[in-house]
């Protein structure tokens, strides 16, 4: 079904060419699901970039042969591309927010897409697009046909980019990263239905994760790329039994089995670190009945209701729970980034829940609380270099 021979893509930089992906190649068989595996910066994504012609500027194929089905993807017409994407090949991109138009209600993307490439009318791209979204096991499909991409949890809006992806039934799907930022358990089900529609449709698949582990449980076969290079590939019980390669062997490693702790995996130096870290018993954050109410169309929804928990200093406590159960928002009330209904944040003795979190921006302790936010590429600045920024 698709054929790559002696890929090479860069990028023109200011400080010069950079080749991001250099001479690979790989095939694609029809029904088939390849996991490309590798860091950040590995290639992966520009890979499939590049299949799609969609390369960010100053991207350019420098050699090499895409062929889908007899077509040659690298030479082919804008127009006739146009027609491939969407219809032939589509791509669930790595952050659904993104992905999404946030002033567009969700079922009018997904009619936006039937309208392109399939001529529907609006009464019956209406219909496909709420079939769409029952295939993609969202409930009360009509309903949320209406809503926006901000209403939605992060799983939620997976699903909706899934069905956009899906709404012209391709015989290509390539999955970018599709479950970034989610939390295990949605990650779990979004992959299921994934695999679930590919099986059922007798669909071709691309998978890219960073992710091994989720590579062998739903790919038929492995492709690991580094610095722009396949460094192995392989079905995924040989490449864990026995990896060729130092940094297939560095990928599994780090792959945790059954029952084996992410602590374990840590080296015996960095393990001692933590187990000297001290802990004093004063707190240094004491949360007391934190509730945060949001006022919607069909009345209040409470996101925080009523929690309390203590931190002490040198203290690291982790907040788990899946998408949609109040972990960022509390998070966001912590560092004063919106305020609480109600309840009190003692920090270092002192309530500042108590202060606007507008007037907080100037407060001497702003910088004793920081945040590492959930997607790095929507926190920075793109028109500001990393030194700007910092």
């Amino acid at each position: 079904m698709l054929t790559v021979k002696n890929l090479a893509v860069s990028f023109q930089t200011r400080r010069g060419s950079v080749e991001a992906v250099k001479d690979i190649s790989f095939d694609l068989a029809a029904s088939e699901i390849l996991g490309i595996v590798g860091e950040s910066g590995s290639g992966k994504s520009v890979t499939s970039y590049a299949l799609m012609r969609i390369l960010d500027e100053g991207g350019r194929i420098n050699m090499g042969e895409v062929s889908y089905s007899g077509i040659d993807l690298r030479h082919a017409a804008e127009h006739d591309m146009r027609n491939i994407r969407g219809r032939e090949i589509s791509m669930i991109f790595q952050n659904p927010r993104a992905a999404l138009n946030p002033i567009r209600k969700v079922g009018h993307q997904i009619e936006d897409v039937l309208r392109q490439h399939s001529r529907a009318t609006r009464q019956n791209a209406r219909e496909k697009a709420i079939e769409s979204l029952e295939a993609v096991r969202i409930n009360d499909a009509s309903s949320r046909y209406d809503a926006y991409p901000f209403e939605l949890s992060g799983g939620m809006c997976q699903r909706i980019v899934c069905a956009i992806a899906l709404a012209c039934d391709p015989k290509l799907l390539i999955a970018d990263e599709p479950t970034t930022g989610l939390d295990i358990t949605t990650q779990k089900a979004v992959m299921d239905l994934i695999r679930d529609l590919i099986r059922e449709r007798s669909m071709s698949s691309l998978l890219i994760t960073h992710d091994l582990g989720l590579a062998a449980q739903y790919c038929d076969r492995i492709m690991v790329m580094k610095d722009g290079e396949i460094v192995e590939q392989g079905n995924p019980a040989d490449l864990f039994s026995n990896p060729q390669h130092p940094y297939s062997r560095k990928l599994v490693d780090a792959t945790p089995r059954d029952g084996e702790s992410i602590r374990s995996l840590l080296p015996p130096e960095e393990r001692s670190a933590l187990a000297k870290n001290k802990i004093l018993d004063r707190s240094l954050l004491e949360v007391h009945d934190l509730v945060k109410t949001y006022r919607s169309k069909s009345g209040p929804v409470q996101a925080v209701k009523g929690i309390s928990f203590a931190v002490r200093e040198g203290q690291s406590v982790g907040l788990v729970g899946e998408s949609g159960c109040g972990k960022s928002t509390t998070a966001e009330i912590l560092v004063r980034l919106t305020d609480a209904s109600s309840g009190k944040i003692i920090f270092d003795g002192q309530d500042i829940a108590k202060i606007p979190a507008n007037d907080f921006v100037k407060d001497p302790r702003r910088a004793d609380i920081q945040m590492v936010f959930q997607d790095a590429t929507d926190s920075l600045n793109p028109r500001y270099t990393a030194r700007q920024s910092i």
